[in-house]
């Protein structure tokens, strides 16, 4: 009997230990008003103000301010709340049609930029409480705006791709119809989906409907630097590496 006892305490025990070993994961969730086409985190943020923009097939642009939801998953994770009830921070309408592109700034505070399916890109400037998105749009582009990305170290600067094959540069100090500054008018052979620019030297890498994934130096854009065929259907994501100069 004590054999038996002891064993059944030996049990308890190993399950114990086995219950504090395994990670515990939390999630919440937000009712969104139509499917998210992207979701970007803002990368300043507060202890009550942690905000995201998200993209909708409605045509609008969300901001929400997650803090609380954040709160919640050191608790309980915030079940058996309402989540309709939870409403977005901000929400613009003004884009003609629904769209892809959106970056917030890392130099500047709270400016976000997001394009369309119209080719037509708007600046988010901050305010107090809200944003003011610029009616005057960056619009060179032959057709929609597939990504953008801020200048990880000039912080008017900004970069685009698009479903006309090209990729643009751009200065926000400028008249809207003056702003593209430079432009790469095939960078691929089909539409370019993607670009990420390297935080710690002066390149661009892009990928498209053409499976192919290029490196641009910014100091010479007449041609790609690099060039890497090796997959074999559309590329969507290409990010570098932050820690060291890689894809």
């Amino acid at each position: 009997d004590e054999e038996e006892e002891s064993e059944s305490e030996s049990d308890e025990e190993d399950e114990e230990e086995g219950r504090k070993g395994k990670e515990v994961i939390n999630t919440t969730e937000l009712y969104h008003n139509g499917s998210v086409n992207r979701v970007r985190i803002c990368p300043h943020s507060t202890e009550s103000r942690v905000f995201v923009s998200t993209w909708s097939d409605k045509g609008k642009v969300h901001i929400w301010n997650i803090a609380p939801q954040l709160s919640g998953l050191e608790t309980d994770g915030q079940q058996g709340k309402d989540i309709s009830k939870v409403k977005p921070f901000y929400t613009f309408g003004g884009h003609v049609e629904e769209g892809y592109g959106m970056d917030w700034s890392t130099t500047r505070q709270g400016y976000l930029l997001t394009g369309d399916c119209t080719r037509h890109i708007h600046l988010w400037t901050p305010r107090e409480s809200d944003w003011l998105v610029s009616q005057s749009t960056f619009s060179a582009h032959g057709s929609s705006v597939e990504d953008l990305q801020w200048s990880p170290t000039e912080e008017h600067v900004f970069a685009s791709c698009s479903t006309d094959k090209s990729i643009r540069i751009w200065d926000d100090r400028a008249q809207s119809h003056k702003a593209n500054m430079i432009t790469v008018p095939d960078a691929h052979d089909a539409d370019v989906n993607v670009i990420n620019w390297n935080r710690m030297e002066p390149f661009i890498c892009s990928g498209g409907d053409d499976g192919v994934v290029k490196i641009w130096d910014l100091r010479q854009l007449k041609s790609h630097a690099a060039l890497f065929k090796h997959h074999s259907g559309m590329i969507y994501i290409a990010e570098y590496c932050i820690c060291i100069m890689c894809l």
